[in-house]
Formats: C-alpha cells, structure tokens, sequence
C-alpha cells in the first residue's frame, strides 16, 4: 500500500514540475505548440513545431506532396531515390489528406479545413480558397471542378471553378443505417464505402442534386474505396478487398474477392491496384487486376506501420504511413524494392526545455531536440531513437530519462547537436513515468509498483 501511495505522490511531483523559468509555455498533445503566457488573460499562439506523423501525400508528374504533422512538404521526385524537399508551407492543424488536380494541391487538415494551394511555382506555394466540412471530415475527392467531401454522417459538394472562392454546391446525409468511410469519384458517379453496410453509389452528374442510385450489401467492414473504368476495389479489412463491376451502376455486381491481407486503403492505376493491410500485417501488397475476375498478388513488402495513404508515378510508389514516408520501386512487380524512407516524428507525448532548447518526446521516434530561441521559429537540432513506446522524459543534470515500454532511457543531452546514450536499463514491466531527485530515479512501472535507482552515476544505474 506504501508503495503505491508513493508512485502517486511521484506521478503528481513529475506532472506539476517547473520545466522553464522562460514567458513560453511548451505543451505537447498531437504537436509541441508555443504560446506567450506573459498575461494570461490574452493568450495566442507564437509559434509550434508543425512536423509529425506523416499521413498524407500525393504525386504529379515530378513533384511529390507529403504531409508531416501540420507541414507540407513539397518535393522534385524526378530522381525518386534522392527526393529534394523544395518548400514548405505550414497549416495550423495536422493534415490527414492531399489531393493534386492540375496546379493546385488540395490539403485536409484539422478533420474539418480543405485547404486549396497554388503550386505551378512549386518553390513558391500560395494559399487560395478554403472549404470546410465540420464534424470528423473523413476523405475528398476532386473530379473536374468540383471537390467531393464526406465525413460520417453527410456527403458535401464544392464547386472550385474559382479556387480563391468555392461555392458548396449541395449537401446530402447519410442514410440512417449507414456511415460514410470512403469516397470515389468516376464517371459522374460517386463509390462511397459505407461501412458495415458496404459500399453505394450516387449519380453526380448534377453536382446541385446527387440522387442514390443502388448499394452492395456483403459481410466486413468496408472502410476505403478506389475506381477506374468499369470496376470498383473495396478495402474489406479483413475481408480483404471485393471487387466489384460497375458497368451499370444500377445494377453493380460483386464479381471477386481478393484474400491474404488485412485490407485498409487501396489505389487502383493502369491495370495495378496498390493495397496496405493493418492488423498484425502492415504491409504494401501490388496486385495484377488486369483481369479484375482473376486478380493475384505480384509481390508485398512490409512496413513500418500502417499505411494511411498510397500514390504511384510510373515505376515508383510513394506511400505515407506514421513511422515516415516510402519510396518503392515497382519496375519488377515480382520484386519490389524500397528505395528510399524518410523519417518523420510521430505522436509527440512529453516536452521539457531547458535555456532555449526544447526537448520533444516522441511515442515512437524517441526524443526530438529543438532549437526555440525563436519561439515563432523552432529549429530541429537533432534526435535520438530508441525502441518501444516512450511515455514521459524528465531532464536532470544534462540527462534525459525516458519511460519507455520496455525500459529506462538514459540519453546524455550535455552537447544538443551530439545526444548519446548513457545507459539502457530494462524492465519487465512498461515504465509509465519518471522522475529524478538527489541522483533517485523514480520509475512508475505499471503493476509492478516503484522502482527506485541511484543514477549518480548514469552510465550504471542501480
């Protein structure tokens, strides 16, 4: 009983503790965000590091779009396996979706924002209209003029003839027994994955007045959707994915199922679909559908995490997922071959500075160090990695001890630009905080109680 009273006095010091005596406080949710505090009653936003998870991209022709947290970066991919980052352009709220027709990037953000972005000077980006769809916005869809929009409960038409001042064209809800997932535009007809109730179609043809047109029931849960010509491809989960004929899409016809993966999002493009399975399995499946009755699995190459978005530019696919962003080379689909992975911080869980250096935790990535001598401007300095999920960090005589799954992080931060670890310290239970005082860690770990170490010497914890 002692013990556990005391890992509650520990866990209350370590979340009331004073990590800066400077006027900017630094809390880290989604994103490690900076305001001024230095009177409370007008607080505003100064500053935040936009980099994250990356959930979204989008290629055309040679210039690839990715979305890291709330930045957008944008890329000259003509050589795929050294893409150049050209400009960046920084939204207030993390991007989930990118959307490419023509010279304008369109960007979801925020689960509601839908930003459009002039980028015929790629080196120059320029913000234009916006339209919003409140209310968890899920996925777009831009077809001609018009952007396609659904969240759960209700399906919105844009009208970007003038991208500087859309015009919402019509709205229509969801039918009670179903929700929306996931939307396709082709051929004047919209394919919307409808969860538990499988997929329906509306005629779009008059953007002013979308009608219904039929639904296909089948077993799963439907969750992502894609279309070119005569077929439809349904991520199934672990179904896997149906493919369905829309010759008349009155009448669509369920005509195959594609079996061996946990399906979550696919991308059909030229006689191959590109598929990413979550569960146990994430991973990017190529698929042969030239023949959508006899489709088969060419190759899979596993990734990091789950993939949240998939784009292919003749003999390379790009794929977003939280760990970062990967280039594949799909010239042999028997053999597909990563090319290139950039790194992107994911969830960020803990922050402490210290005389102008922000210490950022990462649940994945480990610990990010920043320079944010300019608040408006933090500036990245370095990283460290390490494994398992990291949960809380504690600074304490030019160290950082990190709570981690599988352990204790100690990680030497004296020199910023050149962290290195001191000493790892394993556990067999998941560390869910720390906190150091008089040369004692403090370790919360889970059921196990507290542990207590000496760390006057932090390369030999005992």
């Amino acid at each position: 009983m002692k013990n556990i009273i005391f890992s509650i006095i520990v866990l209350l010091f370590s979340y009331l503790e004073i990590v800066s005596q400077n006027p900017y406080t630094y809390s880290s949710k989604t994103q490690s965000h900076i305001r001024n505090d230095k009177n409370d009653s007008e607080l505003f936003l100064h500053g935040h590091w936009p980099d994250g998870s990356c959930k979204a991209s989008d290629v055309q022709n040679n210039i690839c779009i990715i979305g890291t947290g709330s930045a957008v970066d944008i890329m000259d991919i003509s050589a795929p396996a050294t893409p150049l980052i050209v400009s960046r352009y920084v939204s207030l709220y993390p991007v989930f979706q990118i959307e490419i027709n023509n010279n304008i990037a369109f960007i979801g953000s925020g689960n509601f924002h839908i930003q459009a972005l002039d980028i015929s000077d790629p080196y120059n980006p320029v913000e234009l209209g916006f339209a919003t769809h409140p209310n968890n916005l899920r996925e777009f869809s831009i077809s001609g003029n018009y952007l396609y929009s659904i969240n759960y409960w209700q399906f919105r038409i844009w009208n970007f003839s003038d991208p500087q001042n859309p015009v919402l064209e019509s709205y229509l809800p969801c039918p009670n027994n179903m929700m929306f997932y996931g939307i396709s535009i082709s051929n004047d007809f919209a394919y919307m994955a409808v969860g538990l109730s499988g997929m329906a179609i509306y005629n779009v043809e008059n953007p002013s007045n979308p009608i219904q047109v039929s639904t296909v029931d089948f077993e799963g849960y439907s969750v992502h959707v894609c279309s070119e010509g005569n077929y439809v491809y349904c991520a199934n989960e672990e179904w896997g994915i149906r493919v369905i004929d829309v010759t008349d899409p009155n009448t669509p016809n369920i005509i195959g199922l594609i079996t061996g993966l946990y399906a979550t999002h696919v991308y059909d493009k030229d006689g191959l679909l590109h598929a990413t399975s979550g569960a146990s399995i994430r991973a990017y499946y190529l698929i042969d559908v030239a023949d959508p009755y006899n489709p088969f699995i060419y190759d899979m190459e596993y990734l990091g995490s789950e993939g949240s978005a998939i784009h292919n530019y003749e003999y390379y696919t790009y794929i977003s997922f939280n760990d970062g962003f990967s280039i594949f080379n799909i010239s042999n689909p028997y053999n597909i071959n990563l090319i290139n992975f950039l790194n992107t911080p994911d969830m960020s869980m803990d922050i402490v500075v210290k005389e102008e250096i922000a210490y950022v935790l990462e649940y994945y990535d480990g610990l990010w160090i920043l320079d944010v001598s300019q608040p408006d401007k933090p500036k990245e300095i370095s990283s460290f990695s390490s494994e398992g999920y990291s949960s809380q960090l504690y600074l304490y005589n030019d160290c950082i001890y990190i709570a981690n799954s599988i352990g204790l992080y100690i990680i030497n931060v004296e020199d910023p630009d050149m962290p290195y670890l001191e000493c790892y310290y394993q556990t067999e239970k998941h560390v869910l905080d720390v906190y150091v005082n008089d040369s004692i860690a403090y370790l919360a770990n889970s059921s196990d109680g507290l542990i207590m170490l000496d760390v006057s010497n932090p390369a030999i914890p005992e």
